[in-house]
């Protein structure tokens, strides 16, 4: 039928239509359902009453008809010859868009985001949709933007405009020469261009107004630069990408680009260099990816790499990104570089249009990058620094900004891997002699400051050894429950830094050892005191170094060497040292504290002489009026009288303890006296005083936070309820115990939890079971180091062959 019509004849445009409508069996009334177009728009079409067909409209028409593309190609050259010269600058179609990526990988949960928010303002009909995909340099933000723009370009088919704003660079695109660019695109000719920005602005607006266009603005500096190419109206859509989130642009959503995850890294990489050899070195391929640490463009440099050396294996590459030293050095290939990338936001930190204190937002950066901390918070930036926490903050926030650090809740930050080595590059570059020894310094005091409230307030019954602050120290947890807050957000960060203050020759080792000694405390208070062994013998040795008696005899009191995994005899000797040292000081709080922990020690070998110990502890505590150390030393007493039977002197001791511990307010140690109290009750069979007992150690012990306290008295709870006649009901507390010791890591405590465990299904004849658990709790226990392996040894001893 189209043979015999004219191009350039309405007549002709509406035939072709209506041949094309009924060769797919639809009425006039069902595709003007499916087009969104009025039944008489599509009767006057196909009669030739109009002219000029909209571009739009035929979009709506090609997309409705399923054309292929010789039909979409042949419709819209027909309605082109139809629609004469006077309109054809005004129905200009521009088709901007860069080519996609073919080996585009991931991201599914953004680009449906995004284009749900694109079409918004089509559907609403309110006000234009803006959309700012933000994220660090070389996450792909542009990537993302192409391909989201190339999904949804059939809903705007009245023409896609983009320009990049080269926001990176240093001398950014006007708005006024963006503004021209477009309204070339869209037909204005180079004589009608206007001067002015605001009227270049409104003749954009009046182009687009009631047209369905899509803007894609990449690389924006900032919003700035993006408002004046606004268009007005609800039927265009505009995509902005920068690495700021554009938060002052009015309107807009911001949607976060991320880091590529493990899986969606490793198939970006074998897009890039080809599945098999992926798929034959599937580790190596693994730890590339890590070593990018998931940004796309690096991954993309690693991938181009291996495919312009062929003959490279990927365990090769992997090799060389494993060393921290270099690994910038290697992701660079011709043009492309991670480096640069970072480069250009850190540069931009010195605009002097944005004056800063104390050295601003760069040495900040310097400064956190040289640090080995997991997580920062601003307390903690601002003691590296040398400034107070708001201040801290403001440039936290701009490093934020930029793109540069990563915020991971209310006031604490994060660096990206590559972008911590970029810091330390610049830090090793810029700072000059002794800063980065500094700042490592008030970083360590800042955080002994802050721990030794943290432990004041939580365990006010230690005796610990105190410094004063130096400097800027940050403020301090104001009451237990934000001493907990604190400690829970900060601890995983401050072994790194004490580690790393022990590699620096140049850092004073007494507060490192206090530092260290306060760490235990709060490391106990989650079940993980032996972890810190590798670093008490750290510190230990350099305090030897230094020649430091006191951060040596604090050394020397590490739980860890001195309980669990040392020989006794070897304990006992460490311990011994730390006694005499603290006594040629005239530490009396040290003395007391080498003292309780050699009865701690021989508590279940010699509880006579545990006891003698313990009492010579006393004796100092009072001489010198130590009021904080009583309730734990008297505590510690009912446990040795508890062990030789004498168990009337034993509750005496509890509940003088608990006198003192309620009067210094000492939740942790009320826990662990209320809990050794039941015990005692338990061992004389006065089974409901001792659940009343353990329920109140296990409410003041979670209250207080501490959850090795919360595992012992669960374990507790369930042998008085065993000794009841109710081990059903103790076995639902036990069961909680070991959960909560799986998961802090504890040995020692998920051991005990598995012996009661045992001893509890025994009780309900579940014979094998029991068995099964007094096995592992052996191995748990004796991994730990725990003298209670003995006693499960002894029950596996008795129990009959299977």
């Amino acid at each position: 039928m189209g043979d015999v019509v004219a191009a350039g004849d309405a007549r002709g445009f509406g035939l072709f239509l209506r041949g094309l409508r009924r060769g797919r069996g639809l009425s006039q009334e069902t595709l003007a359902l499916r087009s969104g177009l009025s039944d008489r728009a599509i009767r006057d079409l196909e009669r030739g009453r109009v002219r000029r067909p909209r571009r739009a409209t035929v979009e709506l028409l090609v997309a409705s008809l399923e054309l292929g593309p010789d039909e979409a190609d042949r419709l819209r050259a027909m309605a082109l010859a139809g629609s004469g010269s006077a309109d054809a600058a005004h129905d200009t179609v521009p088709a901007q868009l860069p080519a996609d990526i073919p080996d585009f990988t991931g991201r599914r949960e953004v680009l449906d985001r995004v284009e749900s928010l694109l079409v918004r303002g089509q559907a609403d009909g309110q006000a234009v949709a803006v959309v700012a995909l933000a994220g660090i340099g070389g996450v792909g933000k542009t990537t993302v933007a192409v391909r989201a723009a190339h999904r949804v370009r059939r809903r705007f088919p009245d023409g896609q405009l983009y320009a990049d704003l080269q926001g990176a660079r240093h001398q950014p695109m006007e708005p006024a020469a963006v503004l021209a660019l477009f309204l070339r695109a869209l037909g204005v000719p180079e004589a009608a261009l206007p001067a002015r920005l605001d009227e270049r602005s409104t003749l954009l607006r009046t182009r687009l107004s009631g047209r369905r266009v899509l803007l894609v603005l990449d690389n924006a500096r900032d919003a700035a630069q993006v408002r004046p190419v606004l268009p007005g109206s609800p039927s265009c859509a505009v995509l902005v990408t920068a690495r700021s989130r554009l938060v002052g642009l009015g309107g807009a959503t911001v949607v976060d680009v991320d880091c590529l995850d493990r899986d969606e890294g490793v198939a970006l990489l074998a897009a890039i260099v080809g599945r098999e050899r992926v798929e034959a070195e599937p580790d190596a391929a693994a730890e590339l990816v890590a070593a990018c640490a998931g940004l796309p463009l690096a991954v993309r440099i690693a991938g181009a790499r291996l495919v312009a050396r062929p003959g490279w294996r990927l365990r090769t590459l992997a090799d060389r990104l494993a060393s921290r030293q270099r690994r910038l050095d290697e992701l660079q290939l011709d043009d492309l570089a991670v480096r640069a990338v970072f480069q250009v936001a850190y540069e931009q930190l010195a605009d002097p249009a944005a004056p800063e204190p104390s050295g601003g937002a760069a040495r900040m950066f310097r400064l956190l990058g040289w640090l080995d901390h997991e997580s920062v918070g601003e307390a903690a930036a601002g003691a590296a620094l040398g400034v107070d926490a708001d201040t801290a903050g403001v440039l936290l926030e701009r490093l934020v900004d930029a793109q540069l650090l990563i915020p991971q809740g209310p006031g604490r930050y994060r660096f990206h891997d590559l972008v911590r080595l970029f810091a330390r590059e610049q830090a090793l570059r810029e700072e000059p002699p002794g800063e980065l020894s500094a700042a490592l310094a008030r970083a360590v005091r800042g955080y002994l400051a802050a721990l030794q409230e943290a432990n004041r307030l939580l365990r006010p019954g230690r005796l610990l050894p105190r410094l004063p602050p130096e400097g800027a120290a940050g403020p301090a947890p104001a009451d237990p429950e934000d001493a907990l807050a604190w400690l829970e957000a900060e601890h995983p960060s401050i072994l790194p830094i004490a580690f790393q203050a022990l590699r620096d020759p140049e850092q004073p080792v007494l507060p490192i050892a206090c530092l260290v000694d306060h760490l235990q405390t709060v490391m106990e208070f989650w079940g993980h005191g032996e972890s810190l062994e590798e670093l008490v013998g750290l510190v230990d040795a350099a305090a030897v170094r230094a020649g430091d008696g006191y951060a040596r005899a604090l050394a020397g009191m590490d739980p860890a060497r001195t309980a669990w995994s040392a020989p006794p005899d070897e304990a006992h000797q460490r311990l011994e040292t730390s006694l005499r040292l603290f006594e040629e000081l005239g530490a009396h709080d040290g003395v007391v504290r080498a003292l309780n922990r050699l009865g701690m020690l021989h508590l279940d070998r010699d509880p006579r002489r545990a006891k003698g110990y313990f009492d010579r502890a006393m004796r100092v505590c009072l001489d010198h009026g130590l009021r904080r150390g009583e309730g734990g030393l008297l505590c510690n007493q009912g446990l040795a009288h508890q062990r030789l039977g004498e168990h009337d002197r034993a509750a005496d001791c509890y509940e003088r303890a608990l006198v003192v511990q309620r009067e210094i307010g000492d939740r942790d140690g009320l826990a662990n006296t209320v809990n050794n109290l039941g015990r005692l009750r338990t061992e004389q069979h006065r089974y409901d005083e001792a659940v009343a007992c353990h329920r109140e150690s296990l409410r003041v012990g979670r209250h207080g936070g501490n959850r090795f306290w919360e595992i012992e008295a669960l374990v507790s709870l369930a042998a008085a309820y065993r000794g009841l006649g109710l081990p059903q009901a103790g076995l639902m507390r036990v069961e909680r115990a070991l959960e909560l010791s799986e998961r802090l890591g504890n040995g020692h405590a998920e051991g005990t939890a598995l012996n009661e465990r045992a001893h509890t299904l025994f009780a309900m004849g579940e014979h094998a079971r029991a068995a099964a658990d007094w096995r592992r709790a052996l191995e748990r226990l004796e991994q730990a180091g725990s003298e209670e392996a003995t006693a499960v040894r002894a029950v596996l001893a008795r129990l009959p062959a299977e």
